[in-house]
């Protein structure tokens, strides 16, 4: 497959100024989450205040970036997805690759793809971070028998800000820390111009937990 026959089929790939250069990322709109959508109502949630549904860049620019996530939304159901997904991301030079800097999981099918995105991967030695409040496809893929990669590093995110995720079988976690001391791993891109630098903690499976400091 040609790398131009590969931006047909997933649409593009994301830059966030955060991962600088270190890490490229896929999203999909804040708009569409299951869980979020639902917890964008409910006070002091992490998502009540989404930087990825009516904040920033991906609020100022939503002209030209939300048509490029529904692009990306309907290509994940395109049977040569992670084909098309991996040919891109082992174009770059980067390691490491997010799942989702906006949006969440939708079904219990594109977890199949990003699972088999993490396979085709794993021989290249790139790590896929995902983050994600939909817990319940992750408990229905390994019901039925399903293994993670050992390459894809789903973090469950807290949905509550100040309070520890919930988590099962030991998965890494993300939450948000306002009025209480972080819970676990400290993120420092706020001390070093919002931006990872050179950590990766995120991508790091033996970092069970993860803060992000709201200011």
């Amino acid at each position: 497959m040609l790398k131009r026959e590969a931006l047909e089929i997933v649409g593009s790939i994301g830059k966030p100024s955060k991962g600088k250069d270190v890490w490229y990322s896929y999203g999909l709109p804040a708009s569409l989450c299951k869980t979020g959508t639902a917890l964008r109502k409910v006070a002091g949630s992490g998502c009540e205040k989404c930087y990825a549904f009516d904040r920033g860049n991906y609020h100022r620019f939503a002209f030209k970036i939300l048509p490029a996530q529904m692009k990306r939304l309907a290509a994940m159901d395109h049977p040569k997805w992670p084909a098309a997904m991996a040919k891109i991301i082992l174009s770059g030079e980067s390691k490491f690759f997010r799942m989702f800097d906006s949006g969440d999981l939708q079904s219990l099918p594109h977890l199949l793809q990003v699972v088999d995105l993490a396979k085709l991967l794993q021989p290249h030695g790139v790590t896929i971070w995902m983050p994600t409040q939909e817990r319940r496809y992750i408990k229905r893929f390994t019901k039925l028998g399903g293994k993670i990669p050992k390459n894809l590093v789903i973090r469950l995110s807290s949905a509550m800000v100040d309070v520890p995720a919930a988590t099962f079988n030991n998965m890494p976690t993300s939450s948000q820390s306002k009025n209480n001391p972080p819970i676990g791993f400290r993120c420092p891109s706020d001390k070093q111009g919002n931006v990872c630098g050179s950590c990766r903690a995120c991508f790091n499976p033996d970092i069970k937990a993860i803060s992000y400091p709201i200011h």
